[in-house]
């Protein structure tokens, strides 16, 4: 979009409807600050009922930059409490999350949840490993003999 915007001179204003969905990182508001100062791009906020431009006050500035600094504490706030739901789980002897293929979730007799091998396809994804480790077939190969064996059509 920056670049587009940047390609484009009839594109006098940018909107977004809050600072934290046009900036995920440090980078992101650097190159929105870019298309402001050097593109004299106006970029405005719905929700946050904010409008930055080359002319912005230093209030507005100010405020652009501390949303700009919430905005990523949202995205990495959801990052540490995946990891320590997932921690939590593991410690009660719980699986943290959807099973992989070849396993499925299940419930235990005490409530927990956990997951346990899911019949043919953990069969295959046993035997696309060991064929995968003697290092004599691609993977393109292993997808060709599970289809064989496993009886498996192209989608």
């Amino acid at each position: 979009m920056v670049e587009y915007v940047k390609a484009n001179e009839d594109i006098k204003v940018v909107i977004a409807y809050r600072v934290d969905r046009i900036t995920r990182n440090f980078r992101d508001a650097v190159m929105i600050d870019d298309l402001v100062k050097n593109y004299d791009k106006e970029i405005h906020f719905v929700d946050d009922r904010l409008v930055i431009n080359r002319k912005s006050y230093g209030r507005d500035i100010q405020d652009w930059d501390l949303k700009v600094f919430l905005g990523k504490q949202l995205i990495n706030r959801p990052k540490e409490d995946t990891k320590k739901s997932a921690d939590h789980k593991f410690i009660k002897g719980e699986w943290p999350g959807q099973a992989l293929y070849g396993y499925k979730n299940v419930t235990l007799e005490n409530k927990r949840k956990w997951i346990k091998p899911d019949g043919i396809k953990a069969e295959i994804v046993k035997k696309a490993y060991e064929w995968y480790s003697t290092g004599t077939i691609s993977m393109l190969g292993i997808r060709k003999r599970v289809q064989e064996e496993f009886g498996i059509k192209e989608p």
